[in-house]
């Protein structure tokens, strides 16, 4: 099991609120919100992004609820320091996860999936 330091568990403290806000737009299907989350190296075509968790919603049914799962930070050549946050959205009948991955620094947006 791994354990975190005082500094990494403050430094999730304080990108919670970019968390949660992205949280919401999901839920509430905000996607001009999540676009403006992400940060513009990364940031896909608006369509892309609104398509794709239209098509999502579709197979699975709306988002209710999200619960965060947990946490890992990470370095990496193309996106830099990052964090992955790991989620399960709550559908109708299903629970897949949700990854978010912002970078450590700026707390911009830089990648949604739902592996």
């Amino acid at each position: 099991m791994k354990s975190f330091s005082k500094e990494e568990l403050e430094e999730i403290k304080n990108i919670y609120p970019e968390i949660d806000r992205l949280n919401s737009a999901l839920i509430h299907k905000n996607y001009d919100e999540i676009l403006e989350m992400f940060d513009p190296k990364f940031k896909p075509q608006d369509k892309f992004l609104k398509d794709g968790l239209a098509e999502i919603d579709s197979k699975l049914g709306f988002i209710e609820k999200i619960q965060f799962q947990g946490f890992e930070f990470f370095d990496d050549s193309n996106l830099g320091r990052t964090v992955l946050i790991r989620e399960v959205g709550k559908r109708d009948t299903k629970f897949p996860f949700i990854n978010l991955v912002f970078n450590r620094k700026t707390k911009k947006l830089l990648n949604l999936e739902f592996p």
